[in-house]
């Protein structure tokens, strides 16, 4: 059974789901992973939209980074559009 995302969860996803659609090199690789798999803006937003294991723990990691930075969920959504890419 696939649970609901909260309300934090679908707000970072729509969040990301803007980044990507208005990221200048929104089809080059701006992710990559320890096991050589890259990742463009809107290829990581399908990963979390689908909710792939992958996608899942991009989620999980973005809701640790605002908790431990204090950010609420907006704060996150102007976080990724103010640098445009994801470190």
């Amino acid at each position: 059974m696939v649970t609901q995302y909260s309300e934090f969860d679908n707000k970072v996803v729509k969040a990301l789901r803007r980044w990507a659609e208005n990221h200048p090199y929104r089809d080059a690789p701006v992710l990559s992973t320890a096991d050589g798999m890259t990742f463009t803006p809107m290829q990581l937003v399908r990963e979390v939209e689908q909710r792939t294991e992958f996608g899942e723990k991009q989620l999980r990691v973005l809701r640790h980074f605002a908790e431990a930075e204090k950010l609420t969920a907006e704060g996150l959504i102007d976080m990724f559009l103010s640098v445009g890419t994801i470190s």
